[in-house]
Parts: C-alpha cells; sequence; structure tokens
C-alpha cells in the first residue's frame, strides 16, 4: 500500500510498489486528478477532497506545473495529439515508451538537422515526435508514422525542424 503524502488516500500500486518511480508516479496521478495505468485509487477520498477544496487542489496542480514545467508540457502535447487523432476516427495510438525507444535507435537526434537532445536543449528546443504523415492529411497515429523532430515551444516560432515541416509529408529517413 502506498500513501497519497497530500490527500492522505492509501493507494496500492499494480505495478511493483517498492519501486520509487512507481511510488512517485502515483503520487502525480492523485495530485493531477487523473489515475494513470499502473495506480488505481481504493477510497473516494481524493474525489471527495478535491470537490470540496477546490483552491487548495488547485495549488497543489500549479506546484506541481511549476515544479515540473517539461513534464506538464509534455502531458498536454500527448493529450492534444490524441484528441486530434479521436477526431478522426483513430483507436490506435503510439505510447511514450515507444517514441523513447525510437529516439534510442536514432541516437537522440532530430533526424532533420542531426542534432543531439543536449545540443537542442541549449537552443531551447526540445525532441518531439512529429507526425511523417500529419493527422489532418489521414496519416495514422502509430509509432511508424512518427519521426523525432526538434520544436520550438515558442509561438510562432520557426526555429525548429518540427516548426518549418508543418502540416507537409516528409519523411527525413527516406529523403
Amino acid at each position: 500500500m502506498l500513501q497519497c503524502g497530500t490527500l492522505g488516500c492509501e493507494r496500492q500500486a499494480i505495478s511493483n510498489p517498492s519501486r520509487p518511480e512507481t511510488q512517485e508516479r502515483n503520487r502525480q496521478s492523485v495530485l493531477l486528478g487523473s489515475p494513470r495505468k499502473g495506480a488505481q485509487c481504493l477510497c473516494d477520498a481524493c474525489a471527495t477532497w478535491a470537490k470540496t477544496h477546490p483552491e487548495a487542489r488547485h495549488t497543489i496542480v500549479v506546484t506541481w506545473i511549476r515544479a515540473h514545467p517539461e513534464q506538464w508540457l509534455e502531458i498536454n502535447r500527448a493529450k492534444n495529439r490524441r484528441r486530434r487523432a479521436r477526431k478522426q476516427g483513430q483507436t490506435v495510438h503510439f505510447t511514450p515508451q515507444e517514441f523513447e525507444t525510437l529516439k534510442r535507435q536514432l541516437g537522440y537526434r532530430c533526424i532533420g538537422c542531426w542534432k543531439t537532445e543536449t545540443e537542442l536543449r541549449l537552443l531551447g528546443r526540445t525532441l518531439a515526435p512529429d507526425h511523417i504523415i500529419s493527422l489532418k492529411n489521414g496519416g495514422l497515429d502509430c509509432i511508424e508514422n512518427i519521426q523525432p523532430l526538434c520544436h520550438s515551444g515558442a509561438k510562432g516560432s520557426t526555429k525548429g525542424c518540427n516548426n518549418n515541416k508543418g502540416i507537409q509529408t516528409l519523411d527525413y529517413l527516406i529523403s
């Protein structure tokens, strides 16, 4: 059994509860209000507490977001990508683990400019999943249609390879 340090409810990890990353994932799922695979709330305390203390829950969530800005950005990107794919009627989505494996196979490099993830961080960019055939053009949201490209998080920026590509169908590995 795991204790939710913030809300005081007991949570049971389906995966190995002795692993620190499992404990952290379970704690984060309580803070963000969305139980993730691998953790299941065994009581109604979290839901009741969140409904009766919206300001406190908001403070907890904002604190977590400020402490983990990159994770929060990635969570939002994944949610938006899955939502766009669902609107197109797709039910199969690639997982973060599949994307991590793809990045590792390609040496953690943007395949547009071949800069490493470390070099990209210095330039203020991240390595983001890009659809070879965009969802708007009928592409699938599976790992076979994904390539890692650098992405500048700034609105309207055209610095990253993903920003420059836009919705064009361009497979950097073939071209």
